[in-house]
């Protein structure tokens, strides 16, 4: 990983210059021009606005972190053989064999490459107080065939994945992508997420390779316990998505692209925002434990966009949530 750096100096705005709230790039166009048109920084691709966006100087994920989320990760180091399976996946190599097979199959981002996406990556990692970077790549080839779904994996050396066509989404919404995929780092979902991944792909998968004994250390319950919290780990990193994007609706409409929302009108999305609000959140939960762990059987399980987005909407109106979070902890 390499250090987060949004700019090496930051030079004085003149009165025809603009400077990225995002970034802090500077930008050739007049302030007052915002309000007559959109304009896009042209380093990020990020729209240019007067109100500023808040970074954290320091962030400790425990602070947004979901209470299902932490329950369920307790819970689970309980469960024999997840244990022992952690400390397996510490002997083995894995984040090479991400790493090669990633650079093999898909495009690294970098400056060179995908320049705004490397901003936006830039952005929202030192936005949550992450000083190292994970490597970035674009590939439409997962481990089980075409990759529909952003994913982060790795330990010690972890990389985040984007499959093409999400590039297509507004730039504002790919920050919020990224800056999900960094909640599951800045979070430690790793190794535990490295292990639900692994039972997701089945044994046809890894018969033959390094990592089918971590597969094997892992009884039934153990699967079926990992399955379930990998689900619950999505609210820790919707939250930090919301703390890079700092809009609701972004992440509401972002939700319902995931729902299957692909042409979205205002009416419809707070159509949506009202069915979320409206969900019977616990009736959800309970079959999820129930049953969701039998189910799920793909690598790429459905995610329960709206149960996610009523966990976050809550989150935003507590007396002690989100908006305390950008006050206490903001820079």
């Amino acid at each position: 990983m390499v250090d987060v750096r949004l700019s090496q100096a930051v030079p004085a705005a003149s009165a025809n210059q603009m400077r990225c709230r995002y970034c802090q790039r500077l930008n050739k166009v007049k302030p007052e021009m915002l309000g007559k048109i959109k304009v896009r920084c042209g380093y990020c691709k990020l729209l240019l606005a007067n109100q500023p966006h808040i970074k954290f100087r320091y962030l400790d994920p425990g602070v947004y972190l979901h209470p299902i989320d932490s329950q369920a990760q307790t819970a689970l180091r309980r469960v024999p053989g997840v244990e022992g399976a952690l400390k397996r996946a510490q002997d083995l190599n894995i984040d090479a064999f991400y790493q090669v097979f990633f650079s093999a199959n898909g495009l690294r981002v970098s400056e060179q490459m995908y320049p705004e996406l490397f901003a936006k990556l830039q952005i929202a990692a030192h936005t949550l107080s992450m000083n190292k970077l994970p490597a970035l790549f674009v590939s439409e080839i997962g481990f089980n065939g075409p990759l529909h779904a952003p994913m982060t994996v790795g330990l010690e050396q972890p990389l985040i994945v984007l499959p093409p066509h999400l590039l297509q989404l507004e730039e504002v919404e790919q920050l919020t992508l990224l800056a999900q995929q960094l909640g599951h780092i800045h979070c430690e979902h790793l190794p535990l997420k490295l292990l639900a991944d692994l039972v997701l792909m089945g044994g046809s998968v890894l018969k033959k390779t390094p990592l089918a004994s971590l597969s094997d250390m892992l009884s039934l319950p153990a699967q079926m316990a990992l399955i379930t919290w990998r689900q619950k780990a999505l609210f820790s990193t919707d939250r930090s998505g919301l703390l890079v994007t700092q809009s609701e609706m972004v992440m509401a409409h972002l939700m319902m692209y995931e729902s299957g929302g692909r042409n979205i009108t205002r009416a419809g999305l707070e159509q949506f925002v009202r069915q979320a609000r409206l969900l019977e959140r616990k009736s959800v939960q309970s079959w999820v434990e129930r049953y969701w762990g039998v189910l799920s059987s793909d690598v790429e399980p459905p995610t329960f966009p709206l149960w996610r987005l009523a966990e976050l909407l809550d989150w935003v109106e507590q007396s002690r949530g989100y908006r305390e979070i950008l006050r206490v902890f903001g820079d």
